[in-house]
Formats: structure tokens, C-alpha cells, sequence
């Protein structure tokens, strides 16, 4: 508790947001198991969400302040150029990278993200959601169409096994930040759609996307060059969760809790990696019945993953070549180079893509608690 304490003693108090509007909510988990951070004194600090009062569930909110269109609720989006982002950030300082479908690339440094939590906006024609946990070290962008609405997104401060839930603004639904699943809501079990991206450093993100722009400080908020994660991953290897975590995963000793491991979701089968368990290159895996491309590049020490099917998006298949000198990917038949997003650079097939398969990275112990029926690959052979 100590550092979520230290993270949020840094930040502006917040105006308190406005009753909300009462929709009926069922859950699809029990409501004991969500714990609320009523941000008391440490022994009733933690309320189970069975029973919290509304008083405590709004002031629990929005305790990282999200970037969104509404105010006061959230602080509003803004970007600034490649060049005044690297007077700050470091040039192996990771980002979540976006383009759109215009080539347009946006970058979102985890350092921003780590005191946000939750990025609202709207690239392109699509309404999109980017997340970031400490807790989990896991970063998604999810679309905000919904049930055929777009949401806004705040946190909760509510946490399942010390995985964050945010809320949605239009029907107070709760959603696990991990999966974009509704967990407690008025469609419970619905999931947000996952979209492409990558985590890597800024340097390399540039290298790729020249005309990239980042997602901007909010000027006099905390101090973004502080990191609260730094030593957290030990903390969780020693089982010093900052919140409490499910029986399951108490009792799991497959990999180590903060082990890093990448999430594979094809159809209703999620496949889990070790990240160190994936070798530079290629590593062709089965998922159900899909064949499914593991691409990883190791930058300055952090791995870089993306997953993606064997064919472009016009439905041609592919053939990847992996070339560890010059550290792309080519295509067998045409000599098509290709990036580790699957955007094709030179060659034939120059400006098209390679089918993306949604996939994100996290601890292990997350990872446990959120997809009950994953399949762990320790060990991976090629299909």
C-alpha cells in the first residue's frame, strides 16, 4: 500500500464528481472480491464493493486523474511535437505506440501514463482508450464503442486481485482494465475491443513513425520524472501485493508473480508466454486452430512483442524471414520488408499490413486472476 500511497500523496486533490445518474448494475464476479480504496486510515482503508456507500465509491474516483473530454472529471488531451518530447524523455523512456489508419502515429509515454492511468480520445474516426498499470505493468488501447455507444473512461479505485477496474461515465459500469471486460454493469461480460499497438522505446518508436507525436505533460501536475513502479516488481515477486489478490493466485506456483508473459486471445482461446521464454525473431505458435505469428526484437534491453497472422489485410499470405542482423522481418516469396508492427516498409507489398492478433503483456500474477481458462505455454515448440 505503501507506494500507491507515495503516487497519490503527489498528485492535485481532485473536485469531487457529481452524483451519478442510477442505472441497475449486475456483477459476473462476487462483490467481495472488489475491494475499494476508500482512502482512509490503513485498517478500514479497503472496503469490499458489496458494502461500499455511494459517498465513498465517487470520492474513491478519479484519484489518478484520466485525460478525457469531461470536466472536472478528467484533465483535457493534449500532444506536443517528436522534437519538444525529447527534451524530456529519454530515449529508451517506453511508450505506448498507435497509428491510425491514415499512417498517423501517437505516442504515449508510460511515464505520463503511470500518474494517469487512462487516456480518452479520438484518433481518426476511432474513438480509442489507452491504459496503463503499475500494478499489473500492463498497457492496452482498447476502442470505446460499446453496445453501440462511445464511453469515457475514469478509475475506480476499486482493484480486483490488484488489478485496477475503471468505470464508464455513461452507465457507471465497472470494467477490468486488464481484459476491457465488464465486470460489474448493466451488460456484465461484455468486452472492449482490443486494437493493435506496441510498447517500445521512444527512440526506436521514432526511428519507425518520423511524424509521431506524444501525448504532453500537464504542466505543473507532479513531477513525471519521479517513478513510484521502480522496485514494485520485487515487491510482488515477495507476494507484497499493493492490494489483495484472488486464493488462486496465492496458491500458484507455475512462474514467479511478477514474471512478464504475453497474452494471446484468438476466439475464445487465450495463450500465455514467457516473455523470456520467446527467442528474437519468429516463433510460429498454434492457438485453437489458428496459426499465429510471435514477433519479439529485444531494443536497449526491454523486449519488444507483437503477434499477427500470416497474411496481409487484403487476405495474401505471407511467409516471414527473420533477419537478425539487419533486425527485420521479410517475406520469403516477394522480399517484402516488414516492421515489428506489420507494416510493410519496401518491397512489394510497401503500405500494407500484416494482420494484427490482439495481445498485450502483464505480470503473471494478473495474467492468472483475469483469464481463468488461459493456457500456459512454458515450453514452446513450433506447430
Amino acid at each position: 500500500m505503501l507506494l500507491l500511497i507515495g503516487l497519490l500523496l503527489a498528485l492535485p486533490v481532485l473536485a469531487q464528481e457529481p452524483p451519478a445518474t442510477e442505472i441497475p448494475l449486475t456483477p459476473i464476479i462476487a462483490l467481495d472480491e472488489l475491494m475499494v480504496d476508500s482512502f482512509s486510515n490503513f485498517s478500514s482503508r479497503l472496503v469490499p464493493y458489496s458494502q461500499v456507500t455511494d459517498e465513498v465509491l465517487r470520492s474513491a474516483r478519479n484519484r489518478l486523474r484520466p485525460f478525457c473530454a469531461q470536466a472536472p472529471v478528467c484533465l483535457p488531451v493534449a500532444y506536443e511535437s517528436a522534437a519538444n518530447a525529447s527534451t524530456w524523455l529519454q530515449p529508451d523512456s517506453l511508450v505506448i505506440g498507435y497509428s491510425d489508419a491514415s499512417g498517423q502515429a501517437y505516442a504515449y509515454p508510460l511515464q505520463i501514463m503511470l500518474f494517469h492511468g487512462l487516456v480518452n480520445d479520438t484518433i481518426g474516426n476511432e474513438p480509442i482508450l489507452v491504459v496503463y498499470s503499475m500494478y499489473t505493468n500492463h498497457a492496452s488501447i482498447y476502442s470505446r464503442r460499446s453496445d453501440g455507444q462511445i464511453l469515457e473512461f475514469g478509475n475506480s479505485g476499486i482493484y480486483y486481485s490488484s488489478i485496477p477496474l475503471m468505470y464508464d461515465l455513461q452507465t457507471e459500469s465497472q470494467w477490468l482494465q486488464l481484459n476491457g471486460q465488464q465486470l460489474v454493469g448493466s451488460v456484465p461480460g461484455q468486452q472492449l475491443e482490443l486494437l493493435p499497438f506496441v510498447v517500445m522505446p521512444w527512440l526506436d518508436w521514432q526511428a519507425i513513425h518520423p511524424n509521431t507525436v506524444s501525448l504532453a505533460r500537464r504542466a505543473n501536475y507532479v513531477d513525471y520524472r519521479n517513478n513510484p513502479a521502480a522496485n514494485y516488481r520485487t515487491s510482488v515477486n515477495l507476494g507484497r501485493f499493493a492490494f489483495p489478490v484472488t486464493r488462486t493466485v496465492q496458491a500458484d506456483r507455475q512462474l514467479r508473480y511478477a514474471d512478464q508473459v504475453y497474452v494471446v486471445t484468438v476466439g475464445d482461446e487465450t495463450a500465455v508466454f514467457p516473455v523470456n521464454a520467446l527467442a528474437d525473431g519468429i516463433t510460429p505458435v498454434r492457438i485453437g486452430d489458428t496459426d499465429v505469428l510471435l514477433l519479439r526484437q529485444t531494443v536497449g534491453g526491454e523486449p519488444v512483442l507483437a503477434s499477427h497472422l500470416p497474411l496481409l489485410e487484403d487476405g495474401t499470405p505471407v511467409m516471414l524471414v527473420y533477419d537478425e542482423v539487419a533486425v527485420e522481418w521479410w517475406d520469403r516469396e516477394t522480399g517484402t520488408v516488414f516492421e515489428i508492427t506489420g507494416q510493410a516498409i519496401s518491397g512489394q507489398f510497401s503500405g500494407q499490413r500484416i494482420v494484427s492478433v490482439p495481445a498485450t503483456s502483464m505480470y503473471w500474477f494478473a495474467a492468472l486472476a483475469a483469464y481463468p481458462n488461459l493456457t500456459l505455454y512454458s515450453e514452446i515448440t513450433a506447430p
